[in-house]
Order: C-alpha cells, then sequence, then structure tokens
C-alpha cells in the first residue's frame, strides 16, 4: 500500500479495501478480525500514554464543556475518555479529515499531516462495519482572558485533549479472535516469551515488512515434563499452533487467570507483539498479571 505521509491514496474506499485483503492473502496467513456491523471496536496499543495530540479544540470549546461536565475543576484536572474516530471525507478543508468524538460530539481532529497517514487504516475499520475507539485524555481549566472591549479580566473554560494512539499499522491484530469463548486479558505491562526457536518461519511472517505487528494470542495451562519432575507452565498459541512459553516466574504470575477462566470454560486470550525480521524476532505479551485484576473484571467473566 502507498506510504500515505508522502502521497495521499485518492482511490474509493472499495478499491482500498480490496488491495489490503488481497496483500494480506498473499503476504502471510492471518486473516484481519471479522467485522461485527455496527459494534465498536477498540484500538490497540503499546501502552496507554496519551500522546497522541488533537487540534482544533479552540472552536469545541462547548462540547468539551459539556463532556468534563460536572467533574470540572477551575484549577485544573484530567479525565480519562472514549473517544471514536470518525472520517470526514466531506470535509471541504481537507478530504482526509479525522474528527474526534466523546460521547457522540465532535471535539476536534487529528492533525492534516497525521489523519493522512491514518485514514487509509481507519477507512478499512469503517468499511468493514467497525466504529474505532481509543483512549482519551482532557485536561481543562479556567484560565484568565483580558477582554479589549470591556477592559476587564474574565475567565473562560480551555482544554487540551491526546489521545493513546499507536502507528497506524498497530492499530489492529493482523489475524481474528478466537473462535472460542474467550476472554482478552487486560493491557498491562510487558512479559517476553521464550522458547520460540523452532516456531521462527511462522513468526517471521507475521510483522510482513512493517517491523512490528499485533496478533491474537491464547495462553493455556500445560504440564512441563523434566528429567527429573515436572512444571506448570503457560503456552503461548496463536491460531491454535504453539510459538513459544512463559517462564516459570511469568507463569506463577498468569496461571490463577488462566485457571479461572478454563474453569469457567473460557479461553484466555491476550495481546502479543511480534517484531523482527529474518535475522531474529521477539515476542511481547502486554498482559496485567493475575493479581493485578481489579474486582470488577471477575465480575464481567461470571
Amino acid at each position: 500500500m502507498t506510504d500515505v505521509a508522502t502521497k495521499v491514496d485518492a482511490r474509493p474506499v472499495r478499491e482500498r479495501v480490496a488491495e489490503y485483503v488481497r496483500g494480506d492473502v498473499t503476504r502471510r496467513t492471518f486473516r484481519p478480525p471479522a467485522p461485527r456491523a455496527g459494534g465498536e471496536i477498540a484500538l490497540w496499543a503499546r501502552n496507554g500514554w496519551a500522546g497522541q495530540e488533537v487540534v482544533g479544540e479552540r472552536a469545541h470549546l462547548a462540547a468539551l464543556r459539556a463532556v468534563v461536565g460536572s467533574a470540572h475543576r477551575a484549577d485544573g484536572s484530567a479525565h480519562r475518555f472514549t473517544a471514536t474516530l470518525l472520517p470526514e471525507p466531506t470535509n471541504r478543508f481537507d478530504p482526509d479529515a479525522v474528527a474526534v468524538h466523546i460521547g457522540g460530539q465532535r471535539i476536534g481532529y487529528l492533525p492534516r499531516e497525521d489523519a493522512a497517514r491514518y485514514r487509509p487504516r481507519l477507512d478499512e475499520i469503517h468499511a468493514a462495519g467497525r466504529m474505532p475507539t481509543v483512549a482519551a485524555r482532557i485536561w481543562a481549566a479556567d484560565y484568565p482572558e483580558w477582554d479589549d472591549h470591556a477592559g476587564t479580566t474574565t475567565t473562560r473554560f480551555g482544554a487540551g485533549v491526546h489521545l493513546a494512539l499507536d502507528e497506524p499499522h498497530l492499530l489492529l491484530p493482523v489475524n481474528s479472535e478466537p473462535a472460542e469463548p474467550h476472554v482478552l486479558l487486560p493491557h498491562g505491562s510487558s512479559v517476553q516469551v521464550h522458547d520460540t526457536a523452532d516456531h521462527l518461519d511462522r513468526l517471521v511472517a507475521i510483522p510482513a515488512g512493517h517491523g512490528e505487528r499485533w496478533v491474537y494470542a491464547t495462553l493455556h495451562h500445560v504440564h512441563e515434563q523434566l528429567t527429573r519432575s515436572n512444571r506448570d507452565i503457560v503456552e503461548v498459541r496463536v491460531d491454535g499452533a504453539r510459538i513459544g512459553k512463559l517462564s516459570p516466574k511469568m507463569s506463577g504470575d498468569l496461571l490463577p487467570a488462566v485457571r479461572y477462566l478454563a474453569d469457567r470454560q473460557r479461553i484466555t486470550a491476550a495481546r502479543l507483539l511480534v517484531a523482527g525480521n529474518r535475522a531474529a524476532v521477539t515476542t511481547t505479551l502486554y498482559v496485567l498479571r493475575a493479581h493485578q485484576l481489579a474486582d470488577g473484571w471477575f465480575d464481567e467473566v461470571q
């Protein structure tokens, strides 16, 4: 696909989606997530840091004030929300515009250069009937402002918005979510996957020239037979095939959650980042450990 950072692809969305699907089939065996018409889909990211700037907030202060609502503090405070990214192909200023909505209200846009980079991928997601969502951080406060007409200082509401948005090729995993009943562990710190040497051919195909890609992985409790004993570890699989395992220590941190879900006939799913090339590949899970899971998580999987 054309690098939209240097050249904007002006072809219809249908043609771009068709090219993406054909390329996905020929380059690797993984499939994009199956669409669920009309449903939201949370974009993936390596961390929850909101580093993507949103512009145009000054023109949407009334909407931002309504979004923050009674949580607003005059001396300033941060607020976290879920935002929806909506392409605006009919925008008269920029046909590549991407609007940011929170609570059904438009509160700003991605900067023009960033919108051009993200639009092809966002168009694909919308063409599949999904609404991409992302974590958003709003900093809001009241600021002094000089009124030339009245000759007095007044206060006005001001706000800035940032999104936890990863690079365009890392917005979603390249394979489908597990077909079996499953629960995706909440995003957390990195966990290295070991014993991947026998699966390099399969792993190398995942980044497919992009350097790194997300995939759905599943975690399984297995008994590992040693020379004089055995031990319980977590095995990591992609599309049902083993690609590695966790260290005994990390297995111990995750096994309580894996067992808890297995007792409820659920498979444990996790975010796996595969990075590298034909010379070397790294595989890293981003998950919360069992002892870090909130009580509400257990209530949701009952």
